[in-house]
């Protein structure tokens, strides 16, 4: 039809683009960024509450306490607040709640930071597993250790295998203690010496 007032053609409706794999990729990786999701920090987030790659610091990072709680360095060694991007130990309670108090007696804050928590107390080696176990009961520069056969009474060891006295040993060029059998009367009363009949004091166990 002829047009005789300056009508204009109908023009055609565009068509959308469509997006390239590389763009598809981009957009991908961008939403899996910023729902947490990143499969490069798949690790690290488990490990360490470092979920998210960061681009500015290269590298994966945390965003928030949330992250750190979340992660097994929080359970096993009280590292649960997130600062500059880091999962660190903030407070006495992050210590406490830690694996490390109640397996080696590491439950006294030392300040925030990386390694929060030490061996300082004596009541908390002693409420350790390590000091029921191995008589690991007295706090030394940050540890709980034997020091001496008071330490080995009453642990595990010397009911079970005889090592009920404090013996020095090398180890790594360092001289430590540790519970052993030195003596026959280590062994009588123990359940090797009951059950097996492993009732002499030989090269520190009962044989």
């Amino acid at each position: 039809m002829l047009c005789l007032w300056g009508c204009k053609d109908k023009q055609p409706e565009p068509t959308p683009a469509t997006p390239t794999t590389s763009t598809t990729a981009a957009l991908a990786t961008a939403s899996s960024v910023a729902s947490g999701d990143d499969t490069r920090c798949t690790a690290p987030c488990k490990l360490g509450g470092l979920c998210v790659w960061n681009e500015k610091l290269s590298r994966c990072a945390a965003r928030s306490d949330d992250d750190c709680r979340k992660s097994d360095s929080c359970v096993s060694s009280g590292l649960c607040s997130e600062k500059n991007g880091l999962c660190i130990g903030a407070n006495a309670n992050h210590c406490l709640s830690s694996e490390q108090c109640t397996e080696a007696g590491a439950c006294d804050f030392v300040g925030p930071g990386l390694r929060p928590c030490t061996a300082k107390s004596a009541k908390y080696c002693k409420a350790s597993t390590q000091c029921k176990r191995n008589g690991r009961c007295s706090p030394v520069d940050g540890r709980c250790v034997v020091a001496s056969s008071d330490d080995c009474t009453n642990a595990e060891v010397c009911r079970m295998h005889g090592w009920c006295s404090a013996q020095t040993v090398a180890r790594s060029g360092k001289k430590l203690q540790r519970c052993r059998a030195i003596t026959n009367d280590d062994c009588t009363t123990s359940d090797v010496c009951s059950k097996h009949g492993k009732c002499a004091a030989i090269g520190g166990s009962c044989r």
